[in-house]
């Protein structure tokens, strides 16, 4: 199971829509999302593979339009804080290539 997961951290946006989620002020929706990922089915695929391995959960609300929201679970918290301060040490090295 590690190595499936080392597989999800290492695919596209991974990083990007963990520390996304990490940091939205309000709750994260789909669409906040797609501002960087554009395509929806790379996202879909990217938000099915996090909710199967219990990093994210996701909810449709129906009423008064369709959204969907995604939300941290404390599993994918703790990975998406880790990702944050990888970024962040990166940073600070001067290293501004983007993973």
């Amino acid at each position: 199971m590690r190595s499936r997961q080392r597989d999800i951290l290492s695919m596209r946006y991974s990083t990007d829509v963990l520390v996304t989620v990490l940091e939205s002020e309000k709750r994260c929706k789909f669409s906040d999302l797609n501002k960087f990922v554009t395509n929806h089915s790379t996202l879909n695929s990217l938000l099915a593979a996090f909710e199967k391995e219990g990093l994210i959960l996701i909810e449709e609300v129906m009423r008064p339009h369709y959204t969907r929201y995604i939300d941290l679970t404390d599993k994918g918290r703790e990975i998406a804080e880790h990702l944050k301060l990888a970024k962040e040490l990166l940073n600070e090295s001067g290293n501004d290539n983007e993973y």
